[in-house]
């Protein structure tokens, strides 16, 4: 990770709203959920960027799509998963999500074409209900982004030479790994995964 110098939350917010609106599809959840962060992590915000396997490693929390919209699968238990391993699963069961879960694979195959565009990270589990189940560790968890973040590692654009920018709430004067070790090994099993139905 090189991190490029401090930002404040206000550039975090300035630069998500340039991307999207505050009322439509991510914006009513992502924006309190920014604020939460700020104030369990913060104050110190980062502009960093990361490479391929560094991203690829980012954990995810709980994620089922959208239940206001139809999608009835979990893609990501309590536990989380990281970028690598969440593909890795949705490769297999591709065929059923895209069924059951429109409206979230809807996003993620948009992603797919999409260039790498800054998501928003933290250093620690937040307390809200989504990331309760993920354990603390040496790595970087998702606040925003996780769609995109799927699409890429599907379409194979995280690896060696990828430069994802990101904004990160924590201290990251401590050393920090992102947990990128594992990242290559669970990325490279995408393509080989064999697809398989979910069971009834």
């Amino acid at each position: 990770m090189r991190i490029i110098g401090r930002v404040s939350l206000q550039d975090v917010h300035d630069a998500l709203w340039r991307s999207r609106t505050r009322t439509e599809g991510s914006g009513p959840w992502t924006g309190p959920l920014l604020d939460t962060a700020d104030a369990q992590l913060g104050p110190d915000w980062w502009d960093v960027e990361l490479d391929g396997p560094e991203a690829a490693a980012i954990v995810l929390p709980w994620h089922a799509g959208e239940a206001c919209r139809g999608d009835r699968l979990t893609l990501i238990g309590a536990g989380g998963l990281t970028v690598a391993a969440a593909a890795a699963r949705l490769a297999a069961i591709e065929t059923d999500y895209a069924r059951e879960n429109r409206s979230c694979w809807s996003r993620i195959a948009t992603a797919r074409a999409e260039p790498l565009t800054r998501v928003i990270l933290a250093t620690a589990p937040i307390d809200h209900e989504e990331y309760r189940g993920l354990a603390p560790g040496p790595h970087l968890y998702c606040l925003d982004g996780r769609h995109r973040l799927i699409g890429w590692a599907l379409e194979g654009a995280l690896a060696a030479g990828a430069i994802v920018p990101a904004h990160v709430v924590a201290a990251l004067g401590r050393s920090h790994s992102t947990g990128c070790e594992n990242a290559e090994r669970e990325h490279r099993e995408i393509e080989g995964t064999e697809r398989r139905r979910i069971p009834p």
